[in-house]
Parts: structure tokens; C-alpha cells; sequence
């Protein structure tokens, strides 16, 4: 029987790319499996869904967390309303599960879930859980991790490690080989601030684009600028005589992974989850304005492996110890000893096995087919009169290492 799956992920990349790559996913081991996108309405919904044909709706949703006595009975006004709307999304679509990654859409749409009865499992990207997965993990049937170690803040025995999934398509780029002789002729830098771009990573290569063109190594750069970045960046790349491919967003992703030797970037939680299947070494500066500061948290696996280079945006403006304020300044003296040294790059994508390896979303979809079948089952015996077998809920025996936190292969 098809099954049908509302998916709550919206606002950025990193609340989407889950939900696709769980649909891809589940889409291999139940093909008839139907999907709906619930989002905000926000532009990377539609850069990133439409192009893959997967059905939207929208809800009123926005974040309270920063905002004064007025933005916060705003967002709670409009939570309230998004909450009767996804009660009608939910009734229209008839969904046997609904998966929510976090952020303030999944609040409204995960409620609604609970108050149909209808199963909800959540994802949560980072190491350190936002307030909207915390709250819904009480109500949640599962809690899919991509940091083991998030699972001390969920409820125990709920929680189970699957990682950070990515598209098929990036996770075949693990095979590295041919870069270092690719370096040798020159090098390839991606620079990415996300699904909307980085006006402080972009400010900081608008200050290093000379000392770039004036290299000793041939430097070709591909830069996702978000809209406002690229028609800032769009003259000085042209003047600059370098090489150079510039968009609002790329949608062939895994082609500009695969085409770059060095990376700079924001550290969320999903592109750093495509930087490790691309085995791509990365300066990471996390998003100074992030709740609680997870991006940097996020950002020190990668440190600690030796993959990843810190670089907090307060850092990249300018070189302090020589008094200067130029901009970038900082930025280029992170980048100008990997750029000539490519035995550097070389050792951190090394650095790479030392962290978990990269996976799909296949594991997820596995899960989630084990709770639909299980539903099912336990649905019949419903039916019959037979008591439910306790057996057959998500459970095991949480890992000691990490309270609340099962084995994957539970």
C-alpha cells in the first residue's frame, strides 16, 4: 500500500536537505511513497524543492528567540495560525507519518501531528539541539541524531544516531584521487554562506580578492554569494582577471563540491555533512548570530579531526597583530599557507578518517519503514483485539557513552 509522508523542513538548506535526502531514501525502498514539503514560504524552499519536483505547502511560522515583548506575541500569533493551518494540510493530505528537522515550522506542524495521532519523528543536524526539537522530542516517537552526542538533551531511550544525511549524488564523491596533481596546476576554492549566502564571508573575500589575483598559485574560485553578494562581488571578481564562476545559489552541488580543492564556510550542520562526503578541507566560519552558538560547536569535530581550520567571523575582518583594519586580511593569512603548500591539503583530507563516515539518507528511510510497517501491524492487532507487543515500539538500551542515544543498528 502507498504510504504518504509530510515532511516539515523549511526556512533554510539545512533544515531541507534532510528531509530530501530522506525522501530519496525512502523513495528507493518504497517507491510508491508520496511526499509533501510544509515550509515558510521562504526562497530556499522553492531553489531547493522545485527543481526536484517534490509538493510544497506553506505555513505562517517565525522564530521568538531574540525578539522583544512585541516580536514574540507576533510569533506566537503567527505560530497559533500556523498550527490551525497544518492541522488542514494534515487533514487534506492524510500523511502515515510526519518528519520534522527543527526550526519554528516543525513546532506547529509536529503539534498538529500529535493532536491527529499521527506518528512524528524528528531530526535534529547539530550538536547542540534548538529549543523547537527539544520541546517536540516529548512528543516525537523517535529522535534522529546527527551528532551522537546530542542525545544527552532528548528524553532517554528515544534517541538513536543515523547522522547527517546527504544526497547520493555528494555522497559519491568520497574518491579524492587526483587532487593532489590537480593542485600542483592550481587551485579551486568554494566559498559557501549557505542556501542565502554570507554578507561577513562575502565582505571578507570582496578584501582578499587582490591579493588573490596576485598569488604565486593559480586560484579559480566558485562563490555562492546569495542574491545581495553577488551583484557586490560581481565587479571586483570581473576586474580582478581571476577565474572565477559566481551565483546566488547552485543548485549542482555536487558538481561544485567535486570540482574544489579548499573550501570556505559557514558550519552547519548539513553542509558540513556534504563537506565530509567530499572529503574537501574546509576554514569554517560559524554564524556569530547561530542559537546558543551552535555553529562553532558544530564546527570543532572538524577542528579536533584536523579537516577543519576555525575561523570566527570577528577574526577574518582584519589582521590585529600587525594593527591593520583591512578587510579579509585575516581571512588571507588562513588561506595563503594551504593554497602554497598543497601537501596541507593533502593531510586534512587525510584527517577525514578520523571522523564518522558519511551516509545517506537510506538509514533513515529504513527506520522510518520499520515504524510504518510496525504501525501498521500494531493497527491490525488493534482491530483483532490483541494487545499491542511493548516489543515492537522504538526502544533498545540507550549507549552508556551518551545518554538517551541508541546504537543505529538498534
Amino acid at each position: 500500500m502507498a504510504k504518504r509522508i509530510l515532511i516539515a523542513a523549511g526556512l533554510t538548506g539545512g533544515h531541507i536537505m534532510p528531509g530530501v535526502a530522506l525522501a530519496e531514501g525512502l523513495s528507493r525502498i518504497l517507491p510508491d511513497t508520496s511526499f509533501l514539503f510544509v515550509g515558510a514560504g521562504r526562497p530556499a524552499e522553492g531553489k531547493i524543492l522545485d527543481p526536484l519536483g517534490y509538493q510544497r505547502a506553506t505555513i505562517q511560522a517565525s522564530g521568538i528567540k531574540g525578539r522583544g515583548p512585541f516580536g514574540k506575541l507576533g510569533a506566537a500569533i503567527g505560530a497559533f495560525r500556523g498550527f490551525f493551518k497544518a492541522l488542514g494540510i494534515l487533514r487534506s493530505f492524510k500523511p502515515d507519518l510526519v518528519f520534522a528537522t527543527g526550526g519554528y515550522v516543525s513546532g506547529p506542524v509536529g503539534l498538529a501531528a500529535f493532536v491527529k495521532g499521527i506518528p512524528l519523528v524528528i531530526h535534529e543536524q547539530n550538536r547542540r539541539p534548538g529549543l523547537t526539537n527539544r520541546l517536540l522530542s516529548k512528543i516525537a516517537r523517535e529522535v534522529f541524531l546527527g551528532d551522537a552526542k546530542g542525545g544527552r538533551y532528548f528524553p532517554k531511550g528515544k534517541a538513536t544516531f543515523t547522522g547527517n544525511p546527504v544526497r547520493e549524488s555528494i555522497l559519491a564523491l568520497g574518491d579524492r584521487e587526483g587532487h593532489q596533481r590537480r593542485e600542483a596546476e592550481g587551485i579551486t576554492l568554494l566559498v559557501l554562506g549557505g542556501s542565502q549566502g554570507a554578507r561577513g564571508v562575502n565582505r571578507a573575500l570582496l578584501g582578499i580578492i587582490p591579493s588573490m589575483a596576485k598569488a604565486g598559485t593559480k586560484i579559480r574560485v566558485i562563490h555562492q554569494a546569495g542574491a545581495e553578494g553577488e551583484k557586490e562581488l560581481l565587479g571586483p571578481y570581473e576586474s580582478s582577471g581571476l577565474d572565477f564562476e559566481l551565483k546566488d545559489f547552485f543548485q549542482d552541488m555536487p558538481r561544485v563540491l567535486g570540482e574544489a580543492d579548499l573550501a570556505i564556510s559557514r558550519a552547519g550542520a548539513l553542509t558540513l555533512a556534504e563537506l565530509r562526503a567530499a572529503g574537501l578541507p574546509a576554514v569554517l566560519v560559524p554564524l556569530p548570530t547561530a542559537a546558543d552558538d551552535h555553529q562553532t560547536e558544530n564546527a570543532m569535530s572538524f577542528v579536533e579531526a584536523g579537516c577543519g581550520i576555525l575561523a570566527p567571523e570577528a577574526d577574518i575582518a582584519a589582521d590585529k597583530a600587525e594593527g591593520k583594519a583591512s578587510v579579509g586580511s585575516g581571512l588571507w593569512g588562513i588561506l595563503e599557507p594551504l593554497i602554497s603548500e598543497p601537501s596541507k591539503l593533502s593531510a586534512m583530507r587525510e584527517a577525514y578518517r578520523k571522523l564518522p563516515a558519511a551516509s545517506s539518507g537510506l538509514g533513515m528511510a529504513e527506520r522510518i519503514k520499520e515504524r510504518l510497517l510496525s504501525a501498521r501491524k500494531g493497527a491490525k492487532k488493534e482491530e483483532a483485539g490483541e494487545p499491542e507487543n511493548p516489543k515492537e515500539k522504538a526502544g533498545g538500551e540507550p549507549d552508556a557513552s551518551e545518554p538517551g542515544t541508541k546504537d543505529p543498528a538498534a
